[in-house]
């Protein structure tokens, strides 16, 4: 009898510490990002001793800030702010001990993820602005695959037609894409950082990108208020079917939007990156991935990073995506071109042939600044609405200046 108990006894000791053993193998992801659920799922049927699960999080950057329970591994845009970046370890040991290679990802993407010259973020993936445009075979044949702001305007301005007063057909339409005139802003070297009560700006370089919008709309579409009333009168179709039907010869999109439409309706259809200097600007909202001081999995967590940044693994993760049709709603690497080179030069358009010779432009690319984990607010209520106010408005001593805007915005938040 005391040896029966003795036995069950050591029974349940055994029980817990291979529990303990098995929640320690599984690690937990926040991201933002659905593609995730099914890369994790991959991860997990791929190996026997590690685990991951993921937990949506509307905006996972703050959720570190504002919850106690901290995640293994967080996948989120805005995760170098000042608020976030002491959550992470560093993950130079990664490339010290061979797990990773420097030389795969995109070099300015890369230096982006280090705080003090420590590599405390990955990046998993960035998009890029773009203008489509009808593929009839006789635009921009000589562009290279980019465009500058210059040759959309001249050529969108040429395009243009009127009867009598209103417009029936415009080139391009700056007002109808705030984020398009924002974009502007920021290739003129407005240079959006985080710092100062909420961020910081050049404000010289910042008007002379509102002058150019200005100056564009004047001249090629005669005013604000005549792009206005052509799209209110056209613009209620998508964008694809105004190219089309020849309503507009340009319309402001990016690769994660244009890479989600059909097979038919890309084939109709070409495109072009926008630039200025010949340099390719990275949306600000690129995906990173780091590591949680507080993760209580830290060996899981490398496993998957690891993993995750294969050039095979990646390549099966878009084969897993074309066959559960995934690619219908979400482009590429959890919506975007890949932080690694070789998936975007070699792989990618084996999925997407409509990238085959538009990514040689991909070596210029300019990445933004560091920026504050709420910034798609703070550009939304604060920086949107001035571009505008400014565009619009002839009496320049009217506009409330931007730093009275960031004034009412912490007063009001």
């Amino acid at each position: 009898m005391k040896n029966l108990k003795y036995f069950l006894f050591l029974l349940v000791i055994l029980f817990v510490i291979s529990g303990c053993s098995a929640r320690n193998q599984v690690a937990v992801i926040w991201t933002n990002s659905v593609d995730f659920i099914s890369y994790a799922e991959k991860f997990n049927s791929s190996q026997d001793e590690w685990k991951v699960v993921v937990k949506y999080k509307e905006s996972p950057s703050q959720a570190l800030v504002l919850e106690q329970e901290k995640p293994d591994i967080i996948i989120s845009p805005w995760l170098k702010s000042r608020e976030t970046r002491s959550y992470f370890t560093t993950l130079d040991y990664l490339f010290s001990e061979l797990d990773l290679d420097r030389s795969i990802f995109y070099k300015e993407l890369l230096e982006l993820g280090k705080i003090q010259g420590f590599q405390y973020l990955l990046p998993v993936n960035f998009n890029l602005p773009a203008v489509i445009f009808k593929n009839d075979g006789n635009n921009f044949s000589q562009s290279k695959f980019i465009l500058s702001l210059d040759e959309i305007k001249k050529t969108s301005k040429e395009y243009n037609v009127k009867k009598g007063d209103v417009y029936t057909r415009m080139g391009f339409v700056p007002s109808a894409y705030p984020e398009f005139m924002y974009l502007t802003t920021v290739l003129f070297g407005s240079g959006y950082e985080e710092g100062g009560k909420l961020f910081s700006w050049n404000q010289e370089n910042l008007d002379k990108g509102i002058s150019y919008i200005k100056d564009w709309i004047t001249e090629a579409n005669t005013s604000f208020t005549a792009e206005q009333d052509f799209v209110f009168k056209y613009f209620y179709n998508p964008a694809y079917n105004l190219v089309m039907d020849g309503r507009i010869l340009l319309a402001y999109t990016t690769s994660r939007e244009l890479f989600t439409y059909s097979l038919d309706k890309l084939s109709n259809l070409d495109y072009r990156w926008i630039t200025l200097n010949g340099e390719v600007p990275v949306l600000e909202d690129m995906l990173y991935l780091g590591i949680c001081k507080e993760g209580k999995n830290r060996r899981a967590a490398r496993a998957f990073v690891t993993w995750f940044f294969n050039e095979e693994t990646q390549k099966n993760l878009l084969e897993n995506s074309k066959n559960l049709s995934l690619m219908n709603t979400s482009f590429g690497i959890a919506g975007g071109f890949s932080s690694i080179k070789n998936i975007n030069d070699k792989v990618l358009p084996g999925f997407y042939p409509v990238l085959l010779g538009h990514l040689s432009q991909l070596e210029n690319i300019i990445v933004p600044n560091v920026l504050p984990s709420n910034w798609v607010t703070l550009k939304t209520r604060i920086i949107l609405p001035f571009i505008k106010d400014k565009i619009i408005s002839e009496e320049t001593d009217k506009i409330i200046p931007m730093e009275t805007r960031i004034d009412i915005w912490l007063r009001e938040n």
